[in-house]
């Protein structure tokens, strides 16, 4: 699939299956997580996996109430931490 076909065929998905998913298809994601470009490949985020129900009913607060998030069998969050880039760019 071309690269233009892939985004314009991109959809957002809110249902989720009943199920759990296999630890090996979360290493998965996060290893696919860690391959984006980044400058001076400095990465400057964590990937935290969250599954536990009160931890995700806290992140659907947080996010303005997204129910999307309680639902979901996984969560993924993304924390950027820009205090990894200061070595290498200063205060750019």
């Amino acid at each position: 699939m071309e690269l233009t076909e892939a985004i314009n065929k991109r959809k957002s998905i809110r249902s989720f299956a009943d199920e759990r998913l296999f630890k090996e298809d979360i290493e998965k994601l996060l290893w696919a997580g860690t391959k984006c470009p980044s400058a001076g490949g400095i990465h400057p985020f964590n990937i935290y996996v969250v599954d536990d129900k009160n931890q995700k009913d806290r992140l659907c607060d947080a996010a303005i109430r997204q129910e999307a998030i309680k639902k979901a069998p996984v969560v993924l969050v993304v924390v950027a931490d820009p205090t990894r880039m200061v070595h290498r760019y200063h205060r750019r």
